[in-house]
């Protein structure tokens, strides 16, 4: 119901199709939320780059761009090359250089700003002559909770204290962090901030699990060794007995296993190298050096049948070859044993297979890394697998393209479409330098034409949402948490945000309307889509209303219902007046509700008056509703910051939550600001049911400062030795 003063908001009836496997359930609410001019500020525009001696060369599409580094037998840059020093071989053919030039990079480094200050403010112009051009690349499908936990820390640094005056950034994501138009190029430390201290985890990274995509190939090829360590994991997790009577079962949970995991692993492996691709094409339209600092804890090249599958590796090098891009690659786990030996893996002890576990694991990690070191030495650059010093890895990365050249020639026409064609660069009467260039690229780039968007408005917003990077036109984020209620038979809330500003306005009488298609897909953890439906929402204001609602976001709130499985949510939002469109993405995990493992829901965080005792917060924390900012939820210093979650293990409702602990932590740039004893989770139980208990509880706030930092609470289950952990975001302003 809303007040005389509240803006009308209208969703009219959805249009849905439905698979013959899952039906999507559609609750929706539309809020319109107070955010900053940072969410609906546009992108930079091309007419910002400036002149500068290594434009983007633009003269025929075939062209192919090469960035070179050159260093003598002591690895010191040889800096005083000529054009006529070069030779280029394609497939061992000679090639004419027809642009040449040789650019230095000064390293004089911007102002570093202290603190995570808010990206609200108005944009630094970028440099005066910007000549480097770098993507922040940070492959959360791969990476688990503590690698990217170092990896926010070093990054921050890095930002405030590596990047110049001469740099254009950005932070990219594959999975989740909803960074929105956070991911524009800039050079705006803050917006830079912001946008790394809004990464955040993906639901289903299994980078530190036991049964990992490695053992999952090695059970689809059928290795006798393979499949008993596989049944091990699975006895342990699913608290099976080692019983002949179970060996039927055990072995087929094991192999079903081996397949889920191969064919999430092809996914999130396409999925990433797909969003590489499509950064590496934007980045092409940049000026000077082209770089991508590619952070992850690694992937795997088996495919969904257990078999090595290199095509999408080659296909992103090749994009990144004809982009004239480079890509550092660096290993987020840094130094690290084997995972045998980490108290965070549950490995099982049954004496017959033990010693096989050492070798497994290994040899997983080794095949995880050797994607990383191809990907970059495929693209000119180089791969660092083996240091704790992420800040120093990423900085090196940048000191050793401090002086490059640029190379560029026309290739004869392709003749087989799928070929790949090696390119080699050679200093000519000097073997013994080393040149650090791409290595090669695929002739069908050469022949694709870019396709024009369908005229029809819907196909087209239909054919931009299967795009890997965002839209941002319109300025749109989302979220999906999943979590159970008693109202509904759905798993997932997926939340979008649209910024108001940047939509058309109608005049009607005394008010003003404006209205937009949401479309809303589901794939599955095969890239399959499931799901798609469409809403259309109506919104009525006041002139006063319509002033307020420049600066303001809408909320569209969904409810899915989803089989156990893993989900991309993508969103797209198509405004029929101005013909703008925004797209967002967003990851979310459905656990088997069956399965007897502890299974803790995504972690609401609420605001509640200061003045609140403990009896009547509990009653408030599942309706109490925070402002949001760019999605982000916002307390001001003399609020409660209280958090509400439910925890779901069979019989755990009826033993009140007995033997579960639980730990509340407070992050700031990834530094533990505030952190709880363990304590019985039972303490802070307000509800519960026959399998499942509803918590909450409060952490201060009264002496944070201004700015971001996360939420993450930890549930321990005694029979397991890693804690179930989940995190939320918010902001404190002042």
């Amino acid at each position: 119901m809303h007040n005389q003063n509240s803006p009308a908001i209208r969703a009219k009836a959805p249009l849905k199709k439905r698979s013959a496997q899952r039906r999507l359930w559609c609750v929706a609410s539309v809020v319109m939320l107070v955010t900053q001019s940072a969410l609906a500020a546009p992108p930079q525009s091309a007419t910002n780059k400036v002149e500068s001696q290594d434009r983007p060369i633009r003269l025929k599409t075939d062209l192919i761009e090469l960035r070179a580094v050159v260093t003598d037998k002591q690895g010191k840059p040889v800096t005083d090359l000529t054009k006529d020093d070069f030779e280029i071989t394609e497939d061992g053919r000679k090639q004419v250089v027809s642009f040449f030039t040789a650019e230095q990079i000064s390293g004089a480094r911007a102002t570093s700003l202290p603190g995570a200050a808010p990206a609200s403010r108005r944009q630094v112009p970028p440099a005066a002559r910007p000549k480097r051009t770098v993507a922040l690349f940070v492959d959360t499908l791969h990476m688990a909770t503590a690698s990217l936990m170092q990896v926010k820390q070093h990054m921050l640094k890095f930002v405030d204290e590596r990047l110049g005056d001469e740099d254009l950034a950005a932070v990219v994501a594959t999975g989740g962090g909803g960074l929105g138009l956070f991911s524009q190029f800039t050079s705006d430390k803050r917006v830079l901030r912001a946008a790394i201290n809004r990464l955040s985890n993906f639901p289903a990274s299994r980078s530190d699990g036991a049964y990992t995509p490695f053992l999952a190939a090695r059970v689809e090829a059928e290795d006798a060794d393979a499949l008993e360590v596989a049944k091990s994991i699975v006895r342990q997790e699913e608290h099976l007995p080692d019983d002949p009577h179970y060996e039927s079962l055990v072995t087929s949970l094991a192999k079903s296993r081996a397949r889920q995991i191969s064919v999430e692993a092809t996914y999130l492996r396409r999925e990433t190298l797909s969003v590489l691709k499509a950064v590496a094409a934007r980045i092409a339209e940049m000026p000077g050096q082209r770089m991508v600092l590619f952070l992850s804890d690694g992937f795997t090249l088996f495919d969904d049948t257990g078999a090595t599958d290199s095509d999408d590796l080659r296909a992103a090098i090749s994009r990144a070859t004809r982009s004239g891009v480079v890509v550092y690659a660096v290993n987020a786990k840094g130094l690290h044993g084997n995972r045998m030996y980490d108290v965070t893996t549950s490995v099982p002890s049954e004496p017959r297979i033990v010693h096989l576990l050492p070798n497994y694991f290994a040899a997983g990690d080794r095949e995880l890394e050797a994607g990383m070191e191809r990907l970059a030495k495929g693209t000119g650059g180089e791969a660092f697998l083996t240091t704790n010093d992420l800040k120093g890895a990423l900085g090196k990365a940048l000191d050793d393209n401090g002086f490059y050249y640029a190379l560029a020639y026309y290739p004869a026409a392709p003749e087989e479409k799928k070929r790949f064609r090696s390119i080699k660069v050679r200093v000519k009467g000097h073997d013994d330098y080393r040149v650090r260039t791409q290595s090669g690229y695929l002739t069908s780039d050469l022949l694709k034409e870019k396709t024009a968007l369908p005229t029809d408005p819907r196909k087209s917003l239909i054919k931009t949402m299967g795009e890997p990077l965002a839209a941002t036109e319109i300025g749109v984020d989302a979220s999906a948490d999943f979590i159970w209620l008693p109202s509904d038979d759905a798993q997932v809330s997926v939340y979008v945000f649209v910024a108001a500003r940047n939509l058309g306005y109608k005049e009607q009488g005394q008010s003003f309307v404006t209205s937009f298609t949401l479309l809303t897909g589901v794939l599955d953890s095969s890239g399959r889509t499931t799901d798609v439906s469409q809403d259309t929402v109506q919104i009525r204001l006041s002139r006063e209303q319509l002033e307020r609602a420049r600066e303001n976001v809408y909320r569209y709130t969904k409810r899915l219902r989803l089989e156990h499985g893993l989900y991309q949510i993508r969103v797209g939002v198509l405004d029929p007046q101005t013909g703008k469109v925004g797209t967002a993405s967003a990851w979310v995990e459905v656990p088997d509700l069956k399965s007897k493992k502890l299974i803790l829901s995504s972690i609401s965080t609420v605001r509640l008056p200061p003045d609140d005792d403990k009896a009547t917060q509990a009653a408030k924390l599942a309706v109490s509703q925070p402002s949001l900012r760019n999605g982000l939820l916002l307390f001001r210093p003399d609020d409660v910051v209280a958090y509400y979650g439910k925890a779901r293990q069979a019989g755990l409702g009826e033993h009140s939550a007995a033997g579960l602990m639980i730990q509340e932590q407070i992050l700031r740039d990834e530094e533990v600001v505030f952190e709880d004893t363990w304590k019985p989770l039972s303490s802070l139980v307000f509800a519960k049911e026959a399998d499942s208990v509803e918590f909450g509880g409060r952490v201060p706030s009264s002496r944070l400062k201004p700015g971001y930092y996360t939420l993450r609470i930890s549930v321990k289950d005694p029979q397991s030795k890693a804690p179930q952990t989940r995190e939320t975001s918010f902001e404190i302003v002042p």
